[in-house]
């Protein structure tokens, strides 16, 4: 499961108000199960109504003391470094992937191991290092 930075919880008006007060003291809770995250940062629960306008600039406020507070440590540009990174890896994968699966001869080559696969003449494992093999 993937932490958030901010948990804000919406339409605490009328008689929302009262379960949204409920939440937010359960997700104060639960927030303290999850390990600490690497960058210091607490993650902050609060209510708001856009309807009534309440909590509002509140929000806006946490966010701003997340970026600054982001910026300062140096967490941001090191997050934004790793994450460009990870997407370059990726697309590197994706192309590999689009360029291995659009040759012909791979297309045949896979039907003919999926059916040995498939009658057990061949396991998986044997099946892709001769895919691989047969590719160089």
């Amino acid at each position: 499961m993937e932490i958030t930075d901010h948990i804000l919880i919406n339409k605490a008006d009328g008689k929302n108000t009262d379960l949204a007060k409920k939440a937010r003291e359960e997700y104060r809770s639960a927030i303290h199960l999850f390990p600490a995250s690497a960058s210091e940062w607490v993650v902050p629960v609060g209510i708001c109504s856009a309807t009534e306008n309440k909590g509002i600039s509140e929000a806006w406020k946490t966010i701003g003391q997340f970026q600054k507070q982001m910026k300062a440590s140096g967490w941001l540009e090191k997050n934004r470094k790793s994450q460009i990174m990870s997407w370059f890896h990726g697309q590197i994968g994706n192309q590999l992937n689009e360029g291995f699966y659009a040759d012909p001869n791979i297309k045949q080559e896979i039907k003919k191991k999926e059916e040995m696969i498939s009658s057990q003449k061949l396991s998986v494992r044997k099946a892709v290092e001769d895919l691989f093999k047969n590719r160089s």
